[in-house]
Order: C-alpha cells, then structure tokens, then sequence
C-alpha cells in the first residue's frame, strides 16, 4: 500500500499523465525503507530518478525534484 502512495503521490507532484509520459515503481528495501525508481519522457529525451527513504512525501518530492531538473522551463513553470 505504501508503495502505491509513493507512485501516486509522484505522479501527482509531476502531473504525469497524457502529456507528460511518467512511469514510477516503489519496492520495499531493507529495514522498512522504500526505493522509487522514476522515469519522465520529455521529447525524445528520458530523465531518470531514484530515490529512498520512509518517508512517503519526501521519497516522492526527492524524486519529482530529480525528474524536473532536467525539464524544459515551460515543463517546470507548469508544474510550479
């Protein structure tokens, strides 16, 4: 359940969807801690993300930082 929370809470924080292609998996790690694995499409370009920890909202905004970084301003600007 919790990695689902992660993966939607991503997406969310991203606005993945039709028009900004994303694709999350969280898995359960060592001792309680979950790692996402993401991956935002933009153009012909992929910009991948990992991220680990406990904390639900931190993984994923850990991860949707990583992910945007790399975006065109008009992308983040819309995310903002």
């Amino acid at each position: 359940r919790r990695q689902v929370e992660v993966e939607r809470r991503l997406l969310a924080l991203v606005e993945g969807g039709c028009q900004v292609p994303v694709g999350a998996w969280c898995r359960s790690v060592e001792r309680g801690e979950l790692k996402l694995t993401a991956v935002l499409g933009i153009g012909q370009s992929l910009h991948r993300a990992e991220s680990v920890g406990s904390d639900i909202d931190q993984i994923a905004e850990s991860a949707a930082q990583q992910l945007l970084r790399g975006a065109p301003a008009s992308l983040v600007s819309d995310q903002a």
